[in-house]
């Protein structure tokens, strides 16, 4: 999968194929000011996952398929992330 963490900021993570990842297709930590854009993930684990720590991110237009979790974050997960207009399909 694709791991932005340690303060990873500003990054764009767009237009990706992620499949059969046996843990998260995409994960956010400790990082901020990032956007998950149009990515297409699938049969994985969790598809993606924000993390402690990831603040004031974009998760937007990503299609998430047959995948155990669709976008799950943690209880310590910071503040500002936007999540909108992702498709979660299950078979």
């Amino acid at each position: 999968g694709i791991m932005l963490s340690r303060n990873m900021t500003n990054s764009i993570v767009q237009d990706n194929t992620i499949y059969n990842e046996n843990n998260t297709g995409i994960s956010v930590s400790q990082s901020s000011n990032n956007q998950i854009l149009k990515n297409a993930i699938s049969d994985s684990t969790t598809g993606i996952l924000l993390n402690a720590g990831a603040s004031n991110n974009i998760i937007s237009k990503n299609i998430i398929t047959n995948s155990g979790e669709g976008i799950v974050h943690s209880i310590d997960v910071g503040t500002g992330n936007s999540i909108k207009i992702n498709k979660i399909i299950r078979h």
